[in-house]
């Protein structure tokens, strides 16, 4: 099913839901945060994005320059970390996203090298 217009949580599929609710996801979200040395009110910055793909709020395609615009990092930073996001938190759904929701999320734009996340200050 493809939709087109922006959802609301309790409208998503369950497995969705859960996914992003989950302790691992939060966990870690958290550590990533403080490893690219994320803090006060921009650790809301990466859930948000998360979460607004998932509702249909924000392109995939998107994600790296709103990266880059909340959180003042350079465009290849930007693609290194949603990269990891990709790896660590999207990857596990993302059969469901793009069956339940058609969100694709092969049009994620990062490098394909496995750079290493440093902090970035």
């Amino acid at each position: 099913m493809k939709q087109t217009t922006a959802i609301e949580f309790n409208d998503l599929p369950k497995p969705i839901r859960s996914w992003l609710a989950s302790s691992r996801n939060t966990d870690f979200l958290i550590e990533f945060n403080r490893k690219i040395g994320i803090d006060g009110k921009q650790r809301t910055i990466l859930p948000e994005l998360i979460y607004r793909i998932a509702t249909l709020n924000l392109e995939p395609r998107d994600l790296v320059s709103e990266i880059a615009l909340q959180l003042n990092l350079s465009d290849s930073s930007a693609k290194i970390v949603a990269q990891e996001l990709e790896k660590n938190i999207f990857h596990e759904v993302e059969d469901v996203l793009r069956e339940e929701l058609g969100i694709d999320l092969n049009v994620l734009p990062y490098f394909c090298s496995h750079q290493p996340v440093e902090k970035w200050c």
